[in-house]
């Protein structure tokens, strides 16, 4: 049988494993960032150099500081 002391303990235990859990789902979505462009040269088969489309902006969120 569980005193109360041990029923405090085990849920600090679980309480702190869970949000461990959550915040590390905390991040941006998608794939990693590729270098920045200017060092980059893309070219198809031919050797035939390849515009990129324009980047997509950068959307703040509220919990970035946080990362």
């Amino acid at each position: 049988m569980m005193t109360r002391q041990n029923r405090k303990l085990v849920s600090a235990v679980v309480s702190v494993i869970a949000v461990g859990f959550i915040v590390s789902g905390c991040g941006k979505r998608g794939a990693l960032e590729a270098p920045p462009s200017d060092r980059v040269v893309t070219t198809d088969s031919v050797g035939n150099t390849i515009n990129k489309p324009a980047p997509k902006p950068d959307r703040p969120f509220i919990l970035d500081g946080l990362i």
